[in-house]
């Protein structure tokens, strides 16, 4: 049901960005990549410091429009956060969402390693095959290498060689790499690269707790499927155990239950509110078996006038009702 979140990461990333054809370095000083800023690009090379690469590089270049920005950022990751330290956070330390970022096993920031980081892949700052981000196919059907900034000339060296010897210096000054996607069970996680403060486990994975898995069900220390009798809201459940879209779907909730839209409700219901109420032949909607809106159907609303839909005459203060149109005469 869901894809693993390395392979959406990845696509996430190169949906927002843009193809260029073929792989090669961005040209120096800046003459087609920041034609407008050739002087902060020479103010670059003598900048390794976070602060100002989050000024001049993250926030200039990539947190524009709604790519790295606002409330659904592409890949969930927020170049636009208030303060410095908060990309940082995202970026380095905070490990869940973004450290295994593509299926190719690097991680968006290796401290120490600049080779081994996807950011400096999507930048076009690693030679090679290894700095190939993932393609896609333009419009002569030849698949083109996808980089960042979206719909923008890449960076100028000297930019790129800030964020280089920043993510050097990370290893350099003792930051460790985050342990989530190392391919080995250790620091809290309770099976391999998940559980405790890494991602949530799959079904079948080992867990601790409930929390270990992202189903929210852990039986005898293995990660259980979801279902619509585990008493935990989960999967596309709008409360405990129903509503949602699920396949198989668990039944409709009860009023004061929690809803997403009408489906989430039992018949005779309405959601209002994120809330499962009773229906009224006032509410201004056809629900609870009206044949039309607040009128007609199986229901004690009034009759319905001509004109309004109908499956029955007794639908119908006119007491007749075209089968043919389903309207009331």
């Amino acid at each position: 049901m869901k894809l693993p979140l390395a392979l959406l990461v990845s696509l996430s990333l190169s949906a927002c960005n843009t193809g260029l054809p073929g792989h090669q370095n961005p040209p120096d000083g800046g003459m087609p990549a920041d034609a407008m800023i050739s002087a902060l690009c020479m103010t670059a090379e003598s900048h390794s410091d976070f602060p100002w690469i989050h000024q001049f590089v993250f926030q200039r270049s990539c947190s524009f429009s709604s790519c790295h920005s606002g409330s659904n950022p592409q890949a969930k990751l927020k170049l636009d956060l208030d303060g410095g330290m908060a990309v940082y956070d995202h970026l380095v330390t905070s490990v869940p969402l973004l450290v295994c970022s593509t299926q190719r096993g690097q991680r968006l920031v290796d401290p120490g390693n600049p080779d081994n980081s996807y950011l400096l892949v999507k930048l076009g700052g690693v030679p090679g095959d290894a700095g190939i981000p993932e393609g896609f196919t333009n419009d002569a059907g030849v698949v083109a290498p996808s980089y960042m900034p979206q719909g923008n000339p890449r960076l100028c060296n000297e930019k790129i060689g800030a964020v280089r010897r920043w993510i050097q210096n990370l290893g350099d000054a003792g930051v460790g790499a985050p342990v989530c996607c190392d391919a080995v069970t250790n620091g809290d996680e309770t099976d391999q690269d998940c559980g405790g403060s890494c991602l949530p486990c799959a079904d079948g994975k080992m867990c601790g707790a409930p929390s270990d898995c992202a189903s929210g069900v852990c039986t005898m220390n293995v990660c259980q499927a979801a279902t619509c009798t585990d008493t935990i809201k989960n999967e596309m459940e709008s409360d405990v155990d129903c509503g949602g879209n699920d396949t198989p779907p668990c039944p409709r909730c009860a009023d004061g239950l929690h809803c997403k839209t009408l489906g989430d409700c039992m018949a005779g219901s309405k959601c209002q509110g994120s809330r499962c109420v009773p229906a009224t032949c006032t509410d201004g909607m056809q629900n609870a078996g009206e044949s039309d809106k607040d009128c007609g159907g199986m229901t004690l609303c009034q009759r319905c006038a001509s004109g309004k839909m109908c499956t029955a005459d007794t639908d119908c203060v006119s007491g007749s009702c075209d089968t043919t149109m389903n309207k009331c005469l």
